[in-house]
C-alpha cells in the first residue's frame, strides 16, 4: 500500500507533498515555490497533483519513479491534476 500527502517543514513556510511506500517517506518537491499537494496516486505508483512555482503560479505535476514533471496548466496561472487507475 501507498499513501501521499503533504507535510510542513520545520521554518513552518514551506510543505511539499509526500509519497509513503514500503515503510518510506519520499519528499515529492516542488517547482521551487513554498507549496506542494498531492491529488492522487494510482496503483502504479504516479502520483499527481499541483505545486507552486517561485513565481506563485500554481501547476499540475506529475510524479512517477522519483521524477517531478510539470505539466503547467491549461490557460492561465493554476492548475492541478489527477490520475485514475
Amino acid at each position: 500500500m501507498s499513501l501521499v500527502g503533504n507535510a510542513s517543514f520545520a521554518d513552518e513556510a514551506t510543505s511539499h507533498p509526500f509519497l509513503w511506500s514500503k515503510g518510506k517517506w519520499i519528499d515529492l518537491g516542488t517547482f521551487g515555490g513554498t507549496f506542494g499537494d498531492p491529488a492522487s496516486i494510482n496503483d502504479a505508483g504516479v502520483v499527481t497533483g499541483h505545486a507552486a512555482t517561485p513565481d506563485s503560479a500554481v501547476h499540475g505535476f506529475l510524479w512517477k519513479k522519483g521524477v517531478l514533471t510539470d505539466i503547467g496548466t491549461v490557460d492561465g496561472d493554476d492548475c492541478s491534476a489527477g490520475v485514475t487507475n
